[in-house]
């Protein structure tokens, strides 16, 4: 990706991108002088907060993604299969949790109740 020239065009305002603030060629100096900011009326903010001199812009690349939890869905189907057994009887209850062996482990699974009342497996430890 080419880095983008502020006179051709601008980012969305409040868009983090990475910014170029005018320098020599040197590289160690164009270097120290990038930094994330973002665009909005007519000014770029940034860690220094209003950002001088900045000649080009580059998109940020997409966060990576969290790691697979390849046990996730297998205790996530183990605990709902038997997850009716352990609803608390207190209906004002809005979480609960109970031990469960899975993959010959012993995991403890936790539910909670979501806005529609429901019980929805939430994790496990």
């Amino acid at each position: 990706m080419d880095w983008i020239a502020v006179q051709d065009k601008l980012p969305l305002d409040n868009e983090p991108v990475l910014v170029l603030i005018s320098t020599e060629d040197d590289d160690y100096t164009r270097f120290n002088n990038m930094q994330v900011a973002y665009h909005v009326s007519k000014q770029w903010i940034g860690k220094d907060s209003g950002l001088c001199d900045v000649t080009h812009w580059l998109p940020l690349p997409p966060a990576p993604k969290p790691p697979r939890d390849e046990h996730f869905e297998a205790i996530k189907f183990a605990s709902d299969s038997v997850m009716s057994h352990y609803i608390p009887t207190d209906r004002s209850a809005q979480t609960f949790s109970f031990a469960i062996t899975a993959e010959g482990k012993e995991y403890t699974a936790h539910y909670e109740k979501d806005v529609d009342g429901y019980w929805t497996f939430r994790k496990y430890e």
